[in-house]
């Protein structure tokens, strides 16, 4: 047992709750950050290392390389602490498992090449940062309970030859970005006294991922931890470990410098290669991680292009069999010709009709043809009553397209009639227990929660999760989606354990279904971010608002609206966090794509700069702060209405500012205001209500002084 310091309850300001774990170097504990009001964990340098300068040295050193490194697949560093003759290093904490033992519930396909996608994501940012791992392994990957993967224990390289490190140990000349160490592994360490069983046993559980050049004490790049990840690549999807082993320490070296692995077999012949690549023997044959990733990228991407493909096939096959079939049906039935003739000329304008509406009228693929698309939609509005009042269930089904275009347009008076009609007629023309129906109260609950009307939103929503569960399965995609759509209106309502019980349950099943880089998934990501934010659970808020922004810039692009959303989000975060610079300069961003997609009179460019309002606020920059406010809320009135609960929090936020500036009659009306919009909508105990409040009470105290 080594001897370990006696560790008080109360350290700084850290409350010590329990022990988490014990290693060669010291404790892992679980403690409560008085001053952040959070959970961490603090790792303390064991006992008799506390006065070896080399091992005090490598435990700083591990906090220096975290420190440098930010990224949503990295364990966070949040201080260094001396603390007496105690050394700690204060982390993020982090609740999953180890890839070890995600892999031993066998996790599907997709699950596998996003828990890689990750790891590989991390190993770009740290050997962009010249950071070389050297003990990548299943236990130093950690999946969290929101599948966000973690690599930790940077630093812990192998033995290294005393001289080397006191050569290195002012930590002022060490240049992590540029500088190499040489790692040593000598057969002199591997005898088995008790002064060093612990410090073997470590060495052989690094050998099972260690390259050859490592076990052979050679220089060592970033193309040794390539070699490592190709093996734990191969585990992943063989389930199998890729090492040979051996029968004793000895032997398990020779076979590290040799490379002596196990081939990957029974997986994909693409991924394959990528494996054999990574575990070549000659660094310089190996590819970089950026290349790792790209190619897993395109791995991940290969079952829907192959679907893609079948579609396409069967398309065509079934063009044939239609074309084939009229061929016969004109010759042998003449007398229907003139009945075949109509009915293709309507299947031709319908096509033509939903192709005009899908990519002009649709602000997210057209990204930002907004006149050409109301022209098109009041027109065919108007051809729709007309050319369809003999198929009602075509005729259904435009008037629900055209409802849900008019919404994402912002125009939601014109969608209400749309979206209300198809939902009464879908109940009539299909039954209260068909999926079609199910559609139709989903797109309406979305309408009505955007209007504040929440009541009839939760019934609805809750109505269509409901007939989903029924026709379908659990895991399914269309349950998902309303899974995510009632998880975030249960934030909005301030339901907190309900909207993170929704999205959790509707991420896991788009996880496992999509796999990480869909939009589906960062949409709910998206969500479940705001609600760690409101819950002021910031660490885990920022690294998945860092997440979606890496995943949707590959999917979507930089122009895209879904991608302002996010600038947005993670900008409010940065707000709320005082980081002003950061927060404006993402915020300008998403303004400029929002103008350009939506137009200026769009609910969304009111958001963006209601939030920008938000920082000039905090700034102290009243003037311009007061002028964005009032255009934002002159948009949210004319397309949301003046009672909509937007509208009130407006009214709210420019309120703070007639108090900071001492007119506090212009102030009291506005709070008051704000409240009986607010009351309208949100129940007596919800945040946005007692804000406003605070704030009336606020007042009232300043005016009697």
């Amino acid at each position: 047992m080594f001897p370990f310091f006696d560790i008080p309850k109360i350290v700084s300001h850290f409350k010590i709750l329990e022990k988490l774990a014990e290693g060669g170097m010291g404790d892992v504990y679980l403690a409560y950050d008085e001053k952040l009001k959070r959970n961490v964990v603090l790792k303390f340098l064991r006992k008799d290392l506390n006065f070896n300068e080399i091992a005090k040295e490598r435990f700083k050193r591990e906090a220096y390389v975290l420190s440098n490194l930010e990224h949503p697949n990295i364990c966070r560093i949040y201080d260094l602490l001396e603390e007496g003759e105690k050394n700690i290093i204060v982390l993020e904490l982090i609740k999953g498992k180890t890839l070890k033992e995600i892999l031993k519930e066998n996790p599907n396909w997709n699950a596998r090449i996003d828990i890689s996608l990750q790891i590989c994501d991390a190993l770009r940012v740290v050997h962009k940062k010249g950071i070389i791992h050297r003990d990548l392994k299943p236990a130093n990957i950690l999946i969290s309970e929101d599948r966000i993967v973690k690599v930790l224990d940077f630093g812990l390289a192998g033995i290294v030859r005393e001289e080397e490190i006191k050569s290195k140990i002012n930590m002022q000349k060490i240049n992590p970005e540029i500088e190499e160490e040489k790692t040593y592994i000598l057969e002199s360490f591997f005898n088995f006294n008790e002064k060093f069983k612990t410090r073997a046993g470590t060495v052989m559980g690094t050998l099972e991922f260690m390259s050859p050049e490592q076990a052979k004490g050679e220089n060592l790049t970033t193309l040794s931890d390539i070699y490592s990840f190709g093996l734990i690549l191969q585990e992943i999807f063989t389930g199998r470990p890729a090492f040979k082993g051996g029968k004793d320490l000895k032997e398990m070296l020779k076979n590290a410098q040799r490379g002596e692995t196990y081939p990957p077999e029974g997986i994909d012949k693409d991924l394959k290669r990528l494996i054999v690549r990574m575990k070549d023997i000659n660094p310089e044959q190996r590819p970089t991680a950026e290349d790792v990733y790209e190619k897993l990228l395109w791995i991940s991407q290969k079952p829907k292009r192959k679907l893609k493909k079948i579609i396409y096939i069967l398309f065509t096959f079934f063009i044939l069999i239609f074309a084939l079939s009229m061929v016969f049906f004109n010759l042998k039935i003449l007398e229907e010709k003139k009945k075949v003739q109509r009915e293709e000329k309507l299947s031709k304008y319908v096509s033509e009709f939903l192709e005009r509406i899908f990519e002009v009228s649709d602000p997210y693929k057209s990204k930002g043809a907004e006149v050409t698309a109301k022209e098109i939609l009041e027109d065919a509005t108007k051809k729709i009553q007309f050319e369809f009042k003999g198929d009602l269930k075509i005729k259904n089904s435009l008037e629900e397209t055209l409802g849900l275009i008019y919404l994402r347009l912002g125009l939601i008076e014109k969608a209400e009639p749309f979206l209300l009609s198809s939902f009464k007629n879908s109940k009539n023309l299909y039954g209260e227990d068909d999926i079609r129906y199910a559609n139709s109260m989903k797109n309406l609950a979305f309408l009505y929660k955007v209007k504040g009307n929440f009541k009839k939103a939760e019934s609805l929503y809750l109505g269509a999760l409901n007939i989903y569960k029924k026709s379908l399965k659990e895991n399914s995609l269309e349950v998902a989606k309303v899974l995510n759509d009632t998880g975030e209106f249960y934030r909005v309502m301030g339901n907190y354990k309900k909207s993170e019980e929704f999205l959790k349950r509707s991420l896991k099943i788009f996880q496992e279904t999509l796999g990480i880089y869909n939009e589906e998934v960062t949409t709910c990501l998206n969500n479940l971010a705001i609600l760690y934010e409101m819950k002021k659970e910031y660490g885990k808020a920022e690294n998945i608002y860092k997440r979606i922004l890496s995943i949707d810039e590959k999917i979507l692009g930089k122009n895209h609206p879904n991608f302002a959303i996010d600038l947005v989000n993670l900008a409010e975060f940065y707000r709320v966090q005082k980081k002003f610079e950061e927060a404006e300069d993402l915020l300008l961003k998403a303004i400029k794509i929002d103008e350009n997609v939506f137009g200026k009179n769009h609910f969304s460019y009111a958001t963006d700069i209601n939030n920008l309002a938000a920082i000039y606020y905090e700034k102290k920059d009243f003037q311009r702060a007061k002028a964005l406010y009032k255009e934002a809320m002159e948009i949210w009135e004319k397309v949301l209405g003046r009672e909509h609960y937007f509208s009130g929090l407006v009214k709210r936020n420019l309120g703070l500012i007639y108090f900071e500036e001492g007119k506090y009659k212009d102030a009291e009306i506005l709070y008051k205001e704000a409240l009986f919009i607010l009351q309208k909508t949100f129940p007596q105990n919800h945040p946005y209500i007692e804000k406003v409040k605070k704030n009336i009470s606020d007042l009232e105290v300043k005016i009697k002084k």
